[in-house]
Order: structure tokens, then sequence, then C-alpha cells
């Protein structure tokens, strides 16, 4: 059977049992995220983020803006709730390309923790760029004057968000998987140039 279709045809196979994992374990990979994202908003927006709360797989982000006028006038903050899930499938198909990859066990341990890595860095900057348009565009006037003395600028949040929701879920594990097993990659396509 030709390697690329036997790759693929495994890695397929792989991609039910990577997603009902990553659903199942989602609160657990969403933990590291809500710390990453909570470090990002406090460095970046000290002033306007107070904590983060996470129940089950979503993260509450508590701000320090008020919200007495919005609630009625009673004391009340504004909170930000994020789905940090929709920005890491990238975990199952890292995991399916991986274990399709002619790996020993250690070498498969060790891409993962790798690519986990940087998709989780990924995951992070998606819930942060989410934060940012929700400050700017759902809160109104308040999340407008929060960020009007700082670099995010409608435009830069625009691009942040839709480079976090569109581009780098999908292009961190598979680009990081290629990089790992450049060498593998270099051997299933030789043979499909030398027979053009």
């Amino acid at each position: 059977m030709n390697p690329v279709r036997y790759m693929l045809i495994n890695a397929v196979l792989w991609l039910p049992l990577g997603f009902f994992l990553w659903f199942l374990l989602g609160s657990v990979f969403v933990l590291p995220v809500g710390k990453m994202a909570a470090f990002l908003a406090h460095w970046a927006l000290p002033e306007v983020f107070n904590e983060v709360v996470q129940t089950g797989k979503l993260l509450e982000f508590d701000t320090l803006l008020d919200a007495t006028a919005a609630a009625g006038g009673k004391q009340a903050v504004f909170v930000l709730s994020v789905n940090p899930m929709i920005y890491g499938y990238g975990i199952p198909v890292l995991l399916a390309l991986v274990m399709s990859t002619p790996l020993t066990a250690m070498q498969r341990l060790k891409q993962l923790l790798i690519g986990w890595s940087l998709v989780l860095l990924a995951q992070s900057f998606g819930v942060f760029a989410e934060l940012l348009k929700d400050l700017m565009f759902k809160l109104g006037p308040p999340g407008q004057k929060a960020l009007e003395d700082t670099v995010f600028l409608p435009d830069v949040i625009a691009l942040m968000y839709q480079t976090g929701y569109l581009i780098l879920p999908g292009v961190v594990p598979i680009a990081t998987w290629v990089l790992m097993n450049r060498a593998f990659v270099e051997q299933i396509i030789s043979p499909q140039r030398d027979g053009e």
C-alpha cells in the first residue's frame, strides 16, 4: 500500500479517539490555558482584569469594570466568558498525526508533549484575543474606554482574533508535526517525486 495513503487512513482512524479523549478530558486541557490566558490578561491589562474562574470547560474572566448602571443600580462588574475548547481542536489532530507516524514510544511521547505545548500557546493567544474582542465590541463604552490608551486598536484586535480563531488552531499542530518529522515527510514524498 502507498505509504501516504496508509498514513492518512491511520490518522483518520486515530481522529475519533483523539476527539473523544480531548472532549472527555476538556476541563483538564483547559486548566493550563486558563492560567496562561490569565497571565496574558493581567500582564497586558492589569487595570481591567481581576481573576479567572474555570467552570468545567469554560473560563470566566472577572473584570474590574463597573457594571452597576447595567445591573439596575446594584453593585456589579462585567464578567467575560470564553470557551477555550474552540481554539484547542489541534490537540486531537496532533495526536492522530503522531500516532500514525512510525516512531518509538518515547519519540511519540516527546512529540506529543512538544506539540501540546505549542498548541497550548496558540490556544491561550486565541482566548486572549477573544477577551480583547469582547472588551472592544461586546461591552461597548466601558470596554472601549479601558482599551483607548493601549496598543489594542480595533484593527489590531480584529487581526488577533481572526488569527487566533481561524489560522493558529489548524496550522500549529500540522506545522509542528511536519517540523518534528521532516525526515519521514521527505521519505514519503520522495517516492512520489520519482514516479512523476
